[in-house]
């Protein structure tokens, strides 16, 4: 149940990574606090997944 729980708030974080409402430097954090050192490649894949 908690790895369920988990795997849904990282989809809403991730969620909230990709549909832009962020501003820049908000995105920036995130994703590098939730991807690390290779977190615009990430970001960038998350987005071409929508």
């Amino acid at each position: 149940m908690l790895r369920d729980a988990r795997l849904g708030y990282l989809d809403g974080y991730d969620e909230a990574l990709t549909l832009g409402t962020l501003t820049g430097e908000q995105t920036r954090h995130a994703a590098e606090a939730r991807w690390g050192e290779g977190w615009r490649g990430k970001l960038d894949a998350a987005r071409a997944r929508i």
